[in-house]
């Protein structure tokens, strides 16, 4: 699974579902059906990860088996949270943290916190997700969980980033990227993710500033970061996914520097470079006929604005004489 076999790791999983009901262990079958309904998640499954759910929780119940009703109840909030489900996924994350505090399992108990910082900055309440974090982060500490306080440090960085505290989150994903160095992938790159929310509170800064190339800069940085990201990790991991929705949801947001060109597209005079009204930049320096193309758009835009351009106007200009 975390080299992202997710269908090798599913024939696995089935194979030892099938060898422990022979065995008859209620526990460890609950186990392999919270582990397939996270695979089937995984895999885009929800329906079939629902059904894993609901089977885990049965088989919990009979041998009854807190631990692993607690994971089921995990597995669950997090399909919710999938389906965009958020208040259902929040009750499904509360119900597990009770039954963990009830067992005194630290490492689960921090590992839903963490999940539960995620889902309410994708809702974008940072109050809510700053304390969750805190109180994950001390658990951490106290415990020795140094990838999982690593990726709670860049949920933190991400909350205090959206606060516009650029130092504070500074310090939280220097501290977040050491912690994940010798961790794995999925980790690595969610903190990377989250670091997009620091990307964003400086292009804040900089407008604010009056400082355009380097807010342009900035927002460019915080897009590289979802460009970059390899897709076979965000397939294998909740705590991606969730960081890719989070960074994206506050990419899409319209920041009052860009509220006057959201309908806007800014081009250099010769045509060869523009910026897109989420503050891409793109450059055209290697192509010949749409610099061409897009000055002629914008000279005719200036003598008639609102009138459109004829078709074989466009292509005299883009390919003349072809």
């Amino acid at each position: 699974k975390h080299q992202g076999r997710l269908e090798e790791a599913l024939g696995r999983a089935q194979e030892a579902r099938i060898r422990l009901h022979r065995a008859d262990d209620q526990d460890q079958r609950a186990a392999i059906e919270v582990t397939l309904g996270r695979l089937a998640l995984d895999l885009g499954q929800p329906e079939a990860a629902e059904a894993h759910a609901e089977e885990a929780e049965r088989l919990a119940a009979e041998a009854g088996a807190r631990p692993f009703s607690a994971k089921a109840l995990v597995l669950r909030g997090t399909i919710e949270q999938e389906r965009g489900q958020r208040t259902r996924a929040r009750v499904c994350f509360e119900q597990a943290l009770a039954l963990h505090r009830a067992m005194g399992d630290r490492y689960q108990e921090a590992l839903t916190l963490s999940l539960s910082t995620g889902l309410y900055l994708e809702t974008d309440r940072p109050v809510e997700a700053g304390a969750l974090a805190a109180r994950a982060i001390e658990l951490c500490s106290a415990h020795g969980y140094t990838a999982l306080w690593g990726l709670l440090l860049g949920l933190r960085g991400a909350v205090e980033a959206s606060r516009g505290d650029v130092e504070a989150a500074l310090a939280s994903f220097g501290s977040a990227e050491t912690a994940v160095a010798g961790a794995d992938a999925a980790l690595r790159a969610a903190v990377d993710l989250h670091r997009g929310a620091l990307d964003l509170a400086l292009a804040r800064r900089h407008a604010a500033g009056g400082d355009v190339e380097r807010e342009a800069r900035q927002r460019e940085a915080a897009h590289a970061r979802l460009a970059r990201i390899d897709r076979s990790v965000v397939r294998a991991s909740q705590e991606c996914r969730v960081a890719e929705r989070v960074l994206r949801g506050a990419l899409s947001a319209v920041e009052p520097s860009a509220t006057a060109r959201a309908r806007e597209l800014a081009v250099t005079e010769d045509g060869r470079v523009f910026r897109t009204p989420e503050g891409r930049t793109v450059r055209l320096a290697r192509h010949r006929a749409i610099p061409r193309v897009l000055k002629k758009l914008l000279d005719h835009r200036r003598g008639a604005p609102g009138d459109p351009l004829s078709f074989d106007a466009l292509l005299e200009c883009g390919w003349p004489g072809e």
